[in-house]
């Protein structure tokens, strides 16, 4: 729905460890040690070991491999050339993608007074 805006610097979340992971029927949200949340409202890609998986938020039927994030950090973030996708690289070699959709918004990201919606 919405794009990163061009001021906002993905390298801002190298370096988050992932604490916690809640999950709602239609959301998934990450919550980090220094308090930043990620929340997923759409699709959503997992690579690891060069296999890309794609998944949907809604309905939320199980963990779509999410669970091995839990307890490793961030060492890259960047985004696609329109940036609409972001991409986060965790410390497991593990890349999740975050996909924007044209018509719905399809995740955010709360850092201490930044506030995204895409």
């Amino acid at each position: 729905m919405y794009s990163l805006l061009s001021s906002f610097d993905p390298k801002i979340l190298k370096g988050e460890k992932l604490n916690m992971i809640c999950f709602t029927a239609n959301q998934i949200h990450f919550h980090f040690e220094s308090l930043t949340r990620i929340t997923i409202e759409g699709d959503f890609i997992i690579e690891e070991n060069n296999q890309q998986l794609k998944y949907n938020v809604y309905p939320v039927k199980n963990d779509s491999g999410l669970f091995s994030l839990i307890e490793t950090e961030i060492i890259d973030s960047y985004t696609d050339f329109e940036r609409k996708n972001l991409h986060i690289k965790f410390s497991n070699k593990i890349i999740l993608t975050l996909i924007e959709d044209d018509q719905f918004e399809s995740y955010s990201i709360n850092k201490g007074e930044l506030k995204i919606l895409v």
